[in-house]
């Protein structure tokens, strides 16, 4: 299974191949396959999307919420302009990005729990966020990944999803 923030993702047995997965709130990276098609991750990102359909942000004395409002004003727009950013860096949106539609939380500072498939190049990816936003890497060249992860200034939260053993265990000495 994987986690996102309070969201559960439970993975078929194919995908569990290799250790506990988890996914932390902010940073993902996940191994694509050699080809182009990428399934392993797509498929990842595929049931973290639907998923991410169970998490409710709202009204913390509402038993169906499962996620409550983001501290302060000036919180909620630095979540929002790192959202902004990485629309206008390209950063595919997969799912979320703002405000939810329900109009009892219109005027809070509610975000959506919201997943990005970003590079190197979006600043989501290189700065923590302190928001339900999730940036997902797709890779398929090791050498590539880890230097491109340890190049970030920052010591964010990341995970590494991959479609074998050894390659977690080098990922994890590296």
């Amino acid at each position: 299974e994987a986690r996102l923030g309070h969201v559960e993702v439970g993975l078929d047995r194919r995908q569990r191949d290799v250790d506990d997965r988890r996914v932390e709130h902010d940073h993902e990276l996940g191994q694509a396959d050699e080809d182009q098609d990428q399934p392993g991750i797509d498929a990842v990102v595929a049931r973290v999307k639907e998923r991410i359909k169970y998490s409710n942000p709202g009204i913390p004395t509402d038993p169906a919420t499962t996620m409550g409002a983001i501290v302060s004003k000036q919180q909620f727009d630095r979540v929002m302009s790192y959202i902004d950013s990485a629309k206008s860096e390209g950063a595919q949106l997969i799912t979320g990005g703002g405000p939810p539609a329900d109009p009892a939380l219109k005027g809070g500072f509610y975000i959506e729990p919201t997943v990005f498939a970003v590079t190197d190049k979006n600043r989501i990816a290189r700065e923590e966020i302190f928001g339900p936003v999730l940036g997902v890497f797709k890779w398929s060249d090791e050498s590539k990944m880890l230097a491109t992860v340890t190049a970030v200034e920052y010591g964010l939260t990341a995970s590494i999803w991959a479609n074998g053993l050894c390659t977690a265990h080098r990922a994890a000495v590296a």
